[in-house]
């Protein structure tokens, strides 16, 4: 229907735009979120603080090696060291990030129930 008009094709592209920017209006005027439970009563010192930094990076460098391993299968095969090693060290990574955080603080329910 749409490819078979004047405007071609190329209008589909247009038209997911212009409805997503109307989208993004609308959210922009009438979304408005409340704090989170975790900061609730903190100030942004606070914030800073308590902020898991550790996990932080472990779970961004785990998943970026588990990335440039799966990029780098097609090209290196799956049975080459330049494929495996970063995708078993990512998943490692990623293991001994749950692992540290499971043991860093077992039950993050009662610490936002009661901060």
């Amino acid at each position: 229907m749409v490819t078979s008009t004047a405007p071609g094709w190329r209008s589909i592209y247009w038209i997911g735009v212009s409805s997503g920017a109307a989208l993004a209006i609308g959210v922009f005027f009438t979304y408005r979120p409340e704090a989170p439970l975790a900061s609730r009563g903190k100030r942004f010192r606070g914030l800073v603080r308590d902020f898991d930094y550790l996990g932080f990076v472990g779970l961004t460098t785990g998943l970026v090696l588990i990335l440039v391993g799966i990029v780098y299968e097609p090209q290196h095969g799956s049975t080459s060291a330049i494929f495996l090693a970063p995708l078993i060290v990512g998943f490692a990574l990623l293991i001994a990030t749950g692992l540290q955080r499971e043991l860093k603080t077992p039950n993050i329910n009662s610490r936002v129930a009661n901060p």
